[in-house]
């Protein structure tokens, strides 16, 4: 199968490629300047004709990234030209990705402008007769992702034992990264079943604390965490923030590793770099 590529470079989007690679699909990647380029894109699709388009570009998911010109520039207008570039490509779908955060009672701008992105696909596949839906990702984490992420920050805190400041009681509905990858090339393969501009969760169908996952890496690594409790450090963490996988699940989709494998892989990884 052939799929065009945007936000490649990222932790989700290495870590499909090092799978299409492996499973020999063709890929091509687009740079975020390209998207900006009505004319780099005419051509892309002239010589270049993807079975799939799967669209990774995103901005303000970091809490370095707080430039909102930018977030709307790379969540929305990327989103539009590409959607619009490739309105006369025959491709079998076109796969947008969101955020579970759009379903949680404080927003974002980043979370506003993916949920505005997922209505975008709506209106474009329904006007277009295209198959597009978006998939909302639960927390990813796995190896690869950036030092400073949850997950990798808890690992390098206990092997060097120096105290984290943690917000214990927060809750998020993770997915370790291999099965996120899987749940999203199973989605490929079901796109027929699959209605224009649904959004579609990608989640283990559960939720756990911060000081949950704590404790499974404190098991895994015979260290404990020394942390500081503090109070929410971010406006939309929260109690509750259950991603619901029905959808996921009625497609037929499972999850090989499951997050303690995940955790221990992670933790394996990490470790590596402090020990």
């Amino acid at each position: 199968m052939k799929f065009l590529l945007t936000g490649s470079k990222g932790f989700i989007g290495s870590n499909l490629r090092q799978y299409l690679d492996k499973h020999n699909h063709d890929h091509v990647a687009i740079t975020k300047e390209e998207l900006l380029d009505s004319n780099v894109l005419a051509n892309l699709f002239k010589t270049f004709e993807p079975d799939y388009i799967i669209h990774m570009a995103a901005y303000g998911n970091h809490s370095s990234q707080t430039d909102e010109k930018a977030t709307l520039s790379a969540n929305i207008l990327k989103l539009y030209n590409l959607l619009d570039a490739s309105k006369d490509v025959p491709y079998k779908a076109f796969i947008n990705f969101s955020t579970s955060s759009c379903q949680l009672p404080v927003q974002t701008m980043y979370s506003a402008t993916k949920a505005a992105g997922e209505f975008l696909c709506r209106a474009h596949g329904q006007k277009y007769n295209k198959s597009i839906f978006s998939v909302r990702p639960a927390s990813v984490f796995g190896e690869g992702e950036d030092e400073s992420r949850f997950i990798p920050t808890i690992v390098r805190h206990m092997h060097e034992k120096t105290t984290m400041k943690l917000d214990p009681y927060a809750k998020h509905s993770w997915i370790y990264v291999a099965d996120f990858i899987h749940s999203l090339m199973h989605l490929v393969t079901v796109t027929d079943k699959i209605e224009t501009g649904e959004a579609i969760n990608i989640s283990y169908g559960k939720q756990w604390s911060n000081l949950e996952i704590t404790e499974y890496l404190q098991d895994m690594s015979l260290y404990n965490l020394k942390y500081e409790e503090v109070k929410p450090m971010r406006s939309y963490d929260s109690g509750s923030w259950l991603v619901n996988n029905d959808r996921l699940k009625s497609l037929g989709c499972d999850f090989p590793h499951g997050l303690q494998k995940g955790l221990m892989q992670t933790h394996n990884y990490y470790a590596g770099y402090t020990q």
